[in-house]
């Protein structure tokens, strides 16, 4: 509202990490299911231990928020022949037509899944969407991926949800306070956890500065920049 006041420009680059952010949700999918960074840490402590994770191909993914980066997250499941649900309250049906998949109500999205991943923005109505009674509705071998923003799942119900074992575990990307004050999660083999690093990549950050670039630019030659905030 200043800037808009003030006539300064504000503008965003909306698009420049899409790609790097599915594929980091995708891989923190991949390390919960087969364990893979509890594996290391056993090689690393020289423990040769055959440890059982749970397959990827052909399971229930179930996507909450199907903007930019939830529509990349489905390109990456088809090819695991993953069967995709989606709930989002804006239908791209012409999307959901195209990559076969479908729109459900977030109960059904949470009690059938065997993967969730979360792609929205926090806002009003999405804080604390994941709470106490979403997380006992979602089946015990299922994980939840988090690599939106903080605070769309409740973490005080998250933590008591993995220490009573009732779901099978967590990837977080974000938290509500970051760095986190008091990590709880830090003691669960089940729970991957990365520093809110979604997009960053070598090719994210490049885009991000590009598209800044070319933002300023349009802007100083008086034309329209591209994803103006005001």
């Amino acid at each position: 509202d200043y800037a808009t006041k003030k006539g300064i420009t504000v503008t965003k680059t909306p698009t420049a990490n899409i790609d790097a952010v599915a594929d980091l949700a995708f891989g923190l999918m991949f390390g919960l299911a087969r364990r893979i960074p509890e594996a290391d840490r056993k090689m690393r402590n020289d423990k040769w231990e055959k440890i059982i994770g749970h397959s990827v191909w052909s399971k229930k993914l179930g996507i909450i928020g199907l903007g930019k980066i939830g529509k990349q997250l489905v390109k990456r499941a088809q090819g695991f022949n993953m069967d995709i649900r989606v709930f989002d309250v804006f239908k791209d049906q012409e999307f959901a037509k195209k990559y076969d998949i479908k729109y459900v109500k977030l109960e059904e999205l949470i009690k059938s899944s065997d993967f969730i991943s979360i792609h929205t923005p926090l806002t009003k109505e999405t804080k604390g969407l994941i709470k106490q009674r979403e997380l006992k509705e979602m089946k015990k071998t299922a994980f939840i991926i988090n690599t939106s923003r903080g605070g769309i799942i409740d973490e005080e119900a998250l933590y008591e949800a993995l220490k009573e074992d009732e779901i099978a575990g967590a990837g977080l990307d974000a938290f509500v306070n970051e760095p986190p004050e008091d990590n709880k999660f830090k003691d669960f083999d089940n729970v991957i956890m990365t520093p809110h690093i979604g997009g960053y990549t070598n090719k994210a950050i490049e885009n991000m500065g590009v598209e800044a670039a070319r933002n300023l630019i349009k802007v100083l030659e008086n034309k329209e920049p591209d994803f103006k905030v005001n």
